[in-house]
């Protein structure tokens, strides 16, 4: 799961995607990893979820 936080984060560095902010002078969250579980969080846009799913597509092969 280490490595799917990696390229989450390497994507947002990238400005592929901008995450999700509960207000704007906080800090941009991508997703939130617990144990073996992990929740992905984002903007409902759809450009953003393809990059998210491409990144996901990346981590399982």
């Amino acid at each position: 799961m280490e490595a799917l936080s990696r390229l989450f984060a390497k994507g947002m560095e990238n400005g592929l995607y901008l995450g999700f902010k509960i207000n704007p002078q906080a800090p941009a969250v991508i997703h939130v990893l617990y144990v073996d579980d992990i929740m992905i969080f984002g903007r409902a846009m759809e450009q953003e979820m393809k990059i998210m799913l491409d990144i996901i597509y990346t981590f399982i092969s």
